[in-house]
């Protein structure tokens, strides 16, 4: 998981704004995608639609009361939860062939379910990171740090969501999207524009 920035560099005023998606919960916790599932959770981060008769499972350690009062849940290792508000807000993504979903059960320790929510199925991935502006890390496995993000001018077209080609754990969205939840009240989602950064000394 990556931490969330928070030292920004400004940008020019008059240049699309993009956002990395975060979740925001009341408690610290995470939603894991299940071992029981039969789909490999890494077909979910192709841009594909992936196909289940099933119901997507997610572990968690309790199902909180007010579990359903947020419509962008934290998940680790699978592909995002979204209610049905979401689903509906956003029903126009759908349409374009932006996003898809799946059914979702979640299941907590002591055995309780809810299925109230919907794993979303990203379908656009773009090649976006700026590596002149940006600093980018790789490990020996060559595995992308990101310590400091900016995008190349108009890299998702007219998309409204997608994700990074070159991490595809990075969640990106237009400045439309980010308009759109506030305006419904979305709850659960953090948007972090670029050029902000957790580390000082860039």
């Amino acid at each position: 998981m990556r931490a969330k920035p928070h030292k920004k560099e400004l940008l020019n005023v008059d240049r699309m704004k993009y956002y990395e998606l975060y979740e925001k919960y009341k408690r610290s916790a995470y939603f894991f995608y299940s071992e029981e599932n039969k789909i490999d959770r890494f077909d979910f981060f192709k841009g594909k639609q992936v196909a289940s008769e099933e119901p997507i499972i997610y572990e968690v350690d309790k199902i909180d009361t007010y579990l359903e009062k947020y419509d962008y849940l934290p998940v680790a290792d699978g592909p995002p939860l979204v209610s049905k508000q979401f689903r509906e807000v956003f029903e126009h993504l759908e349409r374009e062939g932006q996003i898809a979903y799946l059914s979702a059960k979640i299941i907590a320790e002591n055995g309780e379910i809810n299925d109230n929510y919907f794993a979303m199925v990203l379908l656009k991935i773009f090649k976006g990171i700026d590596f002149e502006k940006s600093v980018v890390k790789k490990d020996s496995f060559g595995t992308i740090q990101i310590q400091k993000l900016f995008l190349t001018e108009n890299f998702m077209l007219n998309s409204s969501i997608c994700r990074l080609k070159e991490k595809k754990s990075v969640i990106i969205v237009s400045e439309e999207f980010k308009k759109i939840s506030l305006k419904h009240k979305l709850k659960g989602m953090d948007f972090v524009e670029e050029g902000y950064s957790i580390y000082t000394n860039l």
